[in-house]
């Protein structure tokens, strides 16, 4: 039987995540504590779980190695650091930031598939 530490890694790396990002996105200062419970130095507890599952771990699958029925899509680890950057910012500079991001979502250029191979 798989350990818990074993099956976090596990989860770890179906998400794309490295323990500092997944430190990151759940909020702790420091990855140290995450990377000793994955090498099994460590015991994983409760609150760590609790925050790891913040950040999309599926605690279900941690804990029990059972899969929840519908698992959420995974976040990559360049948008988790989008998110995390805009989060990091004045209120001031957000709001530029979802202007920004709708003035260029609304300039790109939406091709349909055919027009692509058309174009190849």
């Amino acid at each position: 039987m798989e350990e818990i530490h074993e099956r976090l890694k596990a989860e770890l790396d179906r998400l794309g995540m490295k323990p500092v990002d997944a430190a990151r996105a759940a909020g702790l200062d420091s990855s140290q504590g995450l990377r000793d419970v994955i090498a099994g130095r460590k015991r994983l507890t409760v609150d760590l779980l609790g925050l790891l599952a913040q950040a999309g771990i599926d605690v279900l699958y941690v804990t029990t190695g059972q899969r929840m029925q519908q698992e959420p899509l995974p976040i990559k680890p360049e948008h988790r650091a989008l998110i995390s950057n805009y989060e990091a910012c004045d209120p001031e500079d957000q709001k530029a930031i979802r202007r920004l991001a709708s003035t260029a979502a609304q300039s790109a250029e939406v091709v349909p598939d055919e027009l692509l191979k058309k174009r190849a």
